[in-house]
């Protein structure tokens, strides 16, 4: 108990010495103040300053604009280092995948990157589903996962005090890139008597992190309705945010960016392997983002023109209008897809009377037709 009364004493001291520093700062921005009197009153405000660990200038130096590091994109235009990325969907959306993807990504080719990850959605063996046990074995110090609900009863708790290590590991090893992954907001997050987000409380600890150099990634749920009342806030107080998509039809994740701030960041699309739902490998972003009807028409498209040769457009709305009808396209969408596809999957000429023509046209050991099996891959 004498232990805790001198904390008390110690805190109460520091909310006086605050107190007095406001007043002192009023003071000295007060208009009547001679200069005198303010440079005796400065000198007040930086004994203060520093009992209270304070720097006493917010004005930057030369050499700290110098020195500071510049802006670093652990996943190139996707991921900034010292950011609080979000990435929101509704369940099912693939975002503890995309998570996986993204960290064993960093930590096979970033040597200098430490992850944590706090997951309050999979229970143990799940874990062991996803092989996160391999992991631990396999990185060490490197890869430390979190979530364990044994006497645990504040999640929030367990995610500060998680972010509180992350801060001073940064602190100690600048060098270094660590990244905590939050999973999911929804389930850690720190909530007001409404049952929203607590603002006081959002992104605090997180804030600090980011100004040693540190990495937040935050997986949020959408309700039924896709959105929370409070993912304005979420996003709002976030640096940049992501919401994601499962695209049935091209077996992909596609992640659309809401928000970027000073961040270049672009949409993304990652192929889904069916047997084990894990992403194998990033993909154009296009080409997954299409609809089945849209897969379809094109490569139906295609093979008209393979076989016939060439239509100009009023042909070729009429030989595909049983075919289009049956899939709900009208006219209006027809034409856009037609124009979209222009030098990829076909090629337009002008022709008699300047209509246009459809011709087909192959390009070597290049996919021209968007399905699951022939989406471009690229690298991450």
């Amino acid at each position: 108990m004498e232990i805790i009364a001198q904390i008390k004493n110690e805190i109460a001291k520091k909310r006086s010495f605050a107190r007095e520093l406001q007043e002192l700062k009023m003071l000295h921005s007060d208009r009547f103040a001679t200069e005198t009197q303010k440079s005796t009153i400065a000198q007040e405000i930086k004994k203060f300053q520093q009992e209270l660990g304070m720097k006493d200038d917010f004005q930057y130096t030369a050499n700290e604009i110098t020195v500071a590091r510049p802006t670093e994109m652990l996943v190139p235009l996707m991921i900034p280092r010292a950011g609080i990325a979000t990435i929101i969907g509704g369940y099912g959306a693939g975002k503890t995948a995309l998570a996986r993807h993204l960290y064993k990504h960093l930590l096979s080719t970033r040597h200098d990157t430490y992850v944590k990850y706090v997951d309050a959605d999979n229970p143990v063996n799940k874990l062991q589903e996803f092989g996160v046990h391999q992991l631990i074995e396999t990185y060490g110090e490197r890869f430390e996962y979190y979530g364990k609900r044994e006497n645990m009863d504040d999640l929030a708790d367990g995610l500060e005090n998680v972010l509180r290590k992350s801060i001073e590991q940064q602190k100690a090893f600048p060098e270094r890139s660590y990244i905590v992954f939050e999973d999911n907001l929804k389930n850690l997050m720190r909530k007001n008597r409404q049952g929203f987000a607590d603002l006081n409380h959002l992104y605090r600890y997180e804030k600090v992190f980011q100004s040693f150099g540190g990495t937040s990634i935050i997986l949020h749920h959408t309700n039924k309705q896709g959105i929370f009342a409070d993912s304005k806030d979420i996003v709002n107080f976030a640096d940049l945010a992501y919401y994601v998509s499962f695209k049935q039809s091209t077996n992909s994740i596609v992640l659309e960016p809401d928000k970027q701030s000073r961040y270049q960041i672009e949409a993304k699309a990652f192929y889904v392997d069916p047997l084990n739902r894990e992403i194998t490998h990033e993909v154009d972003y296009r080409m997954a983002n299409i609809s089945g009807e849209e897969i379809r028409i094109v490569e139906h498209v295609k093979e008209l023109l393979l076989e016939c040769g060439e239509f100009n457009q009023n042909e070729l709305e009429k030989e595909t209008r049983g075919f289009r009808n049956s899939i709900g396209m009208g006219d209006k969408r027809f034409r856009a897809i037609l124009k979209k596809y222009d030098g990829e999957t076909w090629k337009i000429v002008r022709g008699m009377n300047n209509a246009m023509v459809f011709e087909p046209i192959e390009v070597p050991n290049m996919p021209n037709v968007p399905n699951q099996k022939n989406i471009v891959s690229k690298d991450i």
